[in-house]
C-alpha cells in the first residue's frame, strides 16, 4: 500500500496498519487453505478468493488510514473541532 502524499499516515500509523493488515492476510489466506482442502476441487479457487479478500482489506486499510489522517490533522490546529474551539461565532445566530 502507498501512503506517498498522506504524511498523517506516514510512520507509526501506516507501520502498524500495514502489519495488522499482513498478519490478517496471513492467517485468512491459512483457512482459505483449510477450508479449500475440505472441499473436492476447492483447490482451484484459492487463488481468487485470496484475491477477494485482499481487496477488502485494501478498501478498510484506506479507510482506516483516512480516519487516522483525519483525526492526526485535528491536533495542535486551533480552528479544529478536535480543540473544542473551532468554528464558534460570538453571535450564535441569537440563540443564546
Amino acid at each position: 500500500m502507498n501512503n506517498q502524499g498522506n504524511p498523517q499516515t506516514e510512520g507509526f500509523i501506516g507501520d502498524s496498519l500495514h502489519g495488522a493488515r499482513q498478519q490478517l492476510e496471513g492467517h485468512i489466506g491459512d483457512v482459505i487453505d483449510q477450508y479449500a482442502g475440505r472441499v473436492p476441487g476447492g483447490e482451484r479457487f484459492t487463488p481468487e478468493a485470496k484475491q477477494a479478500v485482499s481487496g477488502i482489506l485494501d478498501g478498510l486499510q484506506k479507510q482506516l488510514e483516512a480516519e487516522a489522517a483525519n483525526r492526526m490533522g485535528g491536533l495542535g490546529n486551533p480552528g479544529s473541532p478536535a480543540t473544542g474551539n473551532g468554528n464558534q461565532s460570538s453571535d450564535q445566530g441569537g440563540l443564546l
